[in-house]
């Protein structure tokens, strides 16, 4: 045969070959996308902590997975750009593939973002105009695929109407948040079955069916079962004003509020530090809240100080000491706008936390901590020294590491310096506000060394020597508190004390009264214990220690552990 001959009928196979298989074909893959659990999560180049970072992530951000290797996974930034983010520091969740229509839904917002993803990260491609219809495709969490005069992507749920004859979907369909920090998935309703999975503290499901104590959910295209003493459930509705309202404290000096519930949302108005509002929605830690009467807006919960929605059933408190502090607000950092003395009575009117709303003279309030005051009327004897159990008692608070010492560093790069040194601080005006005689080992980033410590716990002669930290691990998924002592006799009672009441305030996994060989419990001649306050190790509870509604609490259960040890 020659090559001519050769060369016509190669091409002539190639032309039949071509007719009878398609040169390309569509295969109906599974989405994954990866939502974001720390607060800011580095993306890096490559999978690994040994790669630059590129860029980052905020929690509740949710990415599309095009790769993964080992821990990381590749995902889709929204700049068409890809990186690497660690796979312990998200979410996973599969979509289903298929476009198979929910129905038909209209749009009760004007001008409603339509985005290429699911999440307020991703690149917005066209507007869902007021009272106009689309087809509903897939619907994840609080966002739903539509099919919109030719544009394809993922409006805002609460923003949308579903119609009543839409197929397989309830208008107000029951929706669960994660209360728990890592949630168990099951594939039957009992402790017993199999673990598919995690869901993490805030993420939201879909609540199918309900047998006993469990919820059979929505998770990964398939059922599964989760216990429903960790979920709270609430019912979605196209207008998100719906519920139970709850009313919190604004604590930032000036706070954005923005038209969607994250940070790329477009600034509408702003609320200034002690301005109550009215909690409509939550999303991720975000708080939908009235504007006006016509317009809500979004603001960030973490400076909001939730109130409780009832009135306090405290009719009046009566201040401890001479020289108390009153508040323009429910937390040490507010502007103090008066002084009381030692038996001085108030009117309550609410409760917010730890701290009571007190009506002052001339229709003024002021808030006062709940842990220097009694409450009822003031026939209580002052001056009996069981009504101040920590009046004069001399205590050394000992910020762990310091200066070139970091401690741990956490998995988003929290220092345990840093971590301690606020957690002593807040802790030592609470108990200074006392009468308490209370002393820091170190007060800055300075470096403190272990003979130093003790010294200071010895010369003082102390009553309580607490040694404060946050604990790591080569495990991710460890978690929880533990208390140190050395000697049975002098340390014991004080950790187990302080150990009970963290559990009971943090609700963090309890690890125990343990012993400890440490140089700063060893060579002490006074009482002393080493608390470990959570691990930085586990991204899940980096982020729930390093929040100011944590400290709050760690800090309060230390106080009342110490009242109750010298009571």
């Amino acid at each position: 045969m020659s090559k001519k001959l050769l060369w016509k009928t190669l091409l002539m196979l190639t032309i039949l070959a071509g007719s009878v298989f398609p040169t390309s074909f569509h295969v109906h893959a599974e989405t994954e996308t990866a939502t974001v659990l720390g607060s800011s999560v580095n993306i890096r180049t490559g999978p690994g902590l040994s790669y630059p970072v590129q860029s980052s992530a905020k929690y509740g951000e949710t990415y599309e997975i095009i790769d993964s290797q080992g821990d990381w996974v590749k995902i889709k930034l929204k700049n068409g750009a890809s990186g690497w983010i660690a796979d312990w520091l998200v979410s996973k969740k599969t979509l289903p593939s298929s476009d198979e229509s929910l129905g038909e839904v209209s749009s009760i917002a004007t001008g409603l973002r339509i985005r290429s993803g699911p999440g307020t990260s991703f690149q917005i491609i066209g507007k869902f105009n007021k009272g106009e219809k689309a087809k509903a495709l897939l619907k994840q969490g609080n966002w739903v695929k539509i099919s919109y005069k030719g544009t394809t992507g993922w409006v805002y749920g609460s923003y949308i109407a579903f119609s009543k004859s839409s197929k397989n979907h309830s208008t107000n369909p029951k929706t669960g948040t994660i209360l728990a920090n890592a949630l168990n998935v099951r594939t039957k309703p009992t402790t017993k079955s199999s673990i598919i999975g995690k869901l993490y503290k805030n993420e939201q499901v879909s609540i199918v069916n309900q047998q006993g104590d469990w919820y059979q959910i929505q998770y990964k295209n398939q059922t599964a079962w989760v216990h429903k003493d960790f979920v709270k459930t609430a019912t979605s509705s196209s207008n998100s004003t719906t519920g139970s309202v709850k009313t919190g404290v604004v604590t930032a000096s000036a706070l954005n509020v923005r038209d969607q519930s994250s940070l790329n949302g477009k600034i509408i108005g702003s609320v200034k530090k002690g301005t109550k509002v009215s909690i409509l929605n939550e999303v991720n830690n975000w708080y939908e809240i009235k504007l006006d009467h016509q317009r809500t807006g979004w603001i960030a919960g973490w400076y909001v100080s939730l109130e409780e929605q009832s009135k306090s059933t405290v009719q009046t408190v009566t201040l401890l000491y001479n020289g108390t502090n009153l508040r323009s607000g429910p937390s040490t950092s507010y502007k103090v706008i008066a002084r009381g003395n030692k038996g001085d009575q108030f009117s309550v009117t609410e409760k917010v936390g730890q701290w009571y709303k007190i009506q002052l003279a001339h229709h003024r309030e002021a808030y006062v901590a709940g842990w220097i005051v009694t409450t009822g009327d003031n026939t209580q004897d002052f001056n009996n020294q069981r009504n101040q159990p920590l009046q004069n008692k001399k205590i050394i608070l000992d910020p762990g590491h310091g200066g070139y010492d970091s401690g741990t560093i956490g998995s988003k790069g929290t220092l345990e310096k840093h971590l301690t040194l606020k957690t002593a601080k807040l802790l030592y005006q609470k108990l200074n506000a006392t009468g308490a005689k209370v002393t820091l080992t170190r007060s800055d980033d300075t470096y403190i060394s272990l003979n130093s410590r003790v010294y200071m716990s010895n010369y003082h002669k102390a009553d309580a020597f607490i040694s404060i930290h946050y604990d790591s691990s080569i495990y991710t998924s460890a978690s929880g508190l533990t208390a140190y002592y050395y000697h049975s006799s002098k340390d014991k009672k004080l950790a187990s004390t302080i150990h009970q009441q963290l559990v009971k305030n943090t609700k963090l996994r309890d690890r125990g009264v343990k012993y400890g060989n440490f140089h700063v419990l060893r060579e002490n001649s006074r009482p002393a214990t080493l608390l470990e306050l959570g691990f930085l190790s586990n991204p899940t509870e980096e982020w729930t220690v390093t929040t100011n509604a944590y400290q709050e609490q760690a800090t309060q259960a230390i106080y009342n552990g110490l009242v109750q040890y010298f009571q």
